[in-house]
């Protein structure tokens, strides 16, 4: 029955030891030895259909120097060679040594010593078998299989390999003892030669097989067949996977996670940045200490590039963090994370949503904590989205920061600012402040979203979190403007009882339509003010805020030349570029108390004198980030946004009216 050629997968339970030999070094020099159980007689679908190894048979193998141990069934890899091939009831034995002095084959024992779980597989022919119908039954192997299977009762094997995948139940491999010896003294020996066919990769030839129909398959068959295919490409898979790793780590000249890497499972993307963080730990900064690459910075940027943002933008991400990132592969926010910060969630984790996201927002190493690298990722999203939203109150308020909730009081100083002449001898006199006064108290102002599990299943976790931030940054930007422009328009009385824009104040004219001369008028009118009974102010106008109907004309006031009116003499333009013009759209808006399509104001520098103050807690300008899983019984991430600020009305003399 040597017709072809069979490739038998078997999955595999390693052993915690193996006999190697008495002193170890039989048949292989004090080279590492291994033994291989590549078969225990279980029911195998192959290529052709199924088939069960009689272990009450006989190999009629020939030398067992000739058996190569191959990785993947590549002729071209080989790791080591047979040594002897023993058959009894608990299954088929292979002994054998490393006896190439590959890289390959180095860091395939290394591994195995370290305990990766290598599975075997075995390439032989069935020399003797039993062809058992459908309808018929057989015992082998002390047990009695229902028919439509070869019974294999004499094979030759023809190479052993080690793989990643297997499909018997009872097949182990095992890096002996001898393994404990270093590894590296294999480089400069003298190795075993297989034979001249061995080293080419030839076999020996067979008789050509007789073609024999192909029978229709069943669907046994077929899922049989699939699930083969599955193991093959996974084979294929993890063998490209193990280059890729030999080859990173040839690249950056360190093995140092290579055996780890390969026994954990990791991808190419992960050991790249364990590699490149190893090294930048490594070496020195200018100074001569170690410099330490933020992974949280790293899976931020990354997630922030699939999210088709350009991370180096933001001042927060160093050069170095950038450069990792920028090796992330992938769009789906839970693989960057996990790729980027190392972060290895067991199998039952991974597959449950709620789970991954428990374990990846508790972990106890911040660099790994989902919630710290949502917040780096969420800033700098909100910091540029912040950017685009005008706050064109700005240039209105005075800035200032609190610590706490309370209410804080502010003064207005009087004028008793100047020097006193200080007779010999004499005290100085005092500085007084003003009784009149205000308070500034921040509030906070927030909102909260959620990303589904459905979202994060269906690898939407990124578009979703950057849309939120958007929102985020529209809600804060809309609070803002509402509560200054609100404040701007409808102030209310100051600190005095009056109304903040009066006659009395010197803050309100009427009857002054925006023109040329008008504007004059009220710009003197702003310089002449007092402080007390008999010191000027001394503080000058710096805006002129107009709403959008006015534009045109402000700034034709404030951009020409020349001018053509009788009020003036000469040609040129006294009024040109005097104040800076502002505008916005809610000075016009019905919604606003106060709102007037042809009133027009005048203010100061609010760094001399401020007619409003925004105050904000901790100095914070935007919104803080929080994120975490949901409660028990919701799936997903909330996230919410909160700002803490407060305003307020200073000095009514920093501000004029003008209405029409």
């Amino acid at each position: 029955m040597k017709d072809n050629l069979q490739y038998l997968q078997a999955s595999v339970e390693f052993l915690k030891s193996a006999d190697a030999g008495e002193d170890g070094k039989e048949g292989g020099g004090g080279l590492p030895r291994f033994r291989i159980k590549a078969n225990a007689g279980s029911r195998m679908f192959l290529g052709d259909g199924d088939y069960v190894i009689n272990l009450a048979g006989a190999i009629k193998q020939h030398d067992a120097r000739a058996i190569p141990i191959l990785y993947g069934h590549d002729w071209n890899q080989q790791l080591g060679h047979g040594t002897s091939i023993q058959m009894d009831e608990s299954g088929i034995w292979i002994d054998g040594v490393v006896s190439v002095p590959t890289e390959r084959a180095v860091a395939w024992a290394e591994s195995a010593k370290n305990g990766f779980p290598w599975q075997a597989s075995i390439g032989f022919y069935v020399t003797e078998g039993v062809e058992v119908a459908r309808d018929e039954e057989y015992e082998i192997n002390g047990r009695v299989e229902k028919g439509g299977f070869v019974a294999a009762n004499a094979i030759e094997i023809w190479e052993c390999s080690v793989v990643t995948f297997g499909a018997d139940s009872g097949t182990a491999a095992n890096i002996t003892a001898s393994l404990n010896k270093n590894l590296k003294h294999m480089e400069g020996k003298t190795m075993p030669e297989p034979d001249d066919d061995l080293k080419q990769g030839k076999q020996t030839p067979t008789p050509e097989p007789t073609p024999e129909p192909t029978p229709e398959p069943t669907p046994k068959q077929a899922d049989a067949d699939a699930e083969l295919e599955k193991l093959r490409a996974a084979r294929v898979a993890e063998n490209e996977r193990i280059d890729k790793l030999e080859a990173l780590a040839k690249k950056y000249d360190d093995r140092e996670f290579l055996n780890q890497a390969i026994s954990e499972g990791w991808n190419v993307d992960r050991f790249e940045l364990e590699t490149l963080r190893h090294a930048r730990a490594n070496a020195p900064t200018p100074q001569g200490t170690p410099k330490e690459l933020n992974l949280a910075n790293v899976a931020a940027a990354a997630m922030l590039r699939a999210a088709g943002r350009d991370p180096s933008k933001s001042k927060r991400f160093a050069p170095d963090e950038l450069e990792a990132a920028s090796r992330v592969r992938g769009y789906d926010f839970r693989a960057i994370f996990e790729a980027a910060t190392g972060f290895a969630p067991t199998e039952a984790q991974r597959a449950n949503v709620g789970e991954w996201l428990t374990a990846a927002s508790n972990s106890s190493i911040s660099t790994y904590n989902l919630n710290n690298v949502l917040s780096v990722t969420g800033d700098v999203i909100l910091e540029g989205e912040l950017g685009v939203f005008e706050r064109r109150w700005e240039p209105l308020f005075k800035k200032s920061s609190v610590s706490d909730f309370k209410k804080a009081q502010r003064y207005r100083m009087d004028s008793s600012f100047m020097f006193d002449e200080i007779p010999e001898g004499a005290e100085m006199t005092h500085g007084t402040q003003s009784a009149e006064g205000w308070e500034i108290q921040v509030t906070t102002y927030g909102k909260q979203y959620v990303i589904g599990r459905k979202s994060m299943i269906n690898g939407e976790t990124l578009g979703v979190f950057s849309d939120i931030m958007q929102k985020l940054a529209i809600g804060a930007t809309q609070r803002l403007n509402h509560d200054c422009w609100n404040l701007v328009l409808n102030p209310g009385n100051a600190s005095d009882g009056t109304a903040f824009y009066h006659a009395s104040h010197g803050s309100l004219i009427t009857s002054k339509p925006l023109t040329l001369a008008n504007l004059g008028e009220a710009i003197s009118a702003f310089m002449i003010r007092k402080k007390g009974a008999d010191t000027p102010l001394g503080i000058e106008a710096k805006y002129l805020l107009v709403p959008p109907s006015l534009l045109p004309t402000a700034r034709n006031i404030l951009t020409s030349t020349e001018i053509d009116s009788t009020s003036f003499e000469g040609k040129d333009n006294p009024m040109k570029n005097i104040v800076d013009v502002l505008t916005a759209p809610e000075l016009e808006f019905a919604a606003y108390t106060g709102s007037s399509a042809t009133t027009w104001y005048l203010f100061a520098d609010p760094n001399a004198l401020a007619a409003f103050e925004i105050a904000y807690l901790n100095g914070v300008t935007q919104p803080t980030l929080r994120s975490g899983d949901l409660d028990i019984g919701k799936l997903g991430i909330a996230i919410d946004g909160f700002f803490d600020f407060g305003i307020a009305l200073r000095d009514y003399r920093a501000a004029l009216k003008a209405t029409a």
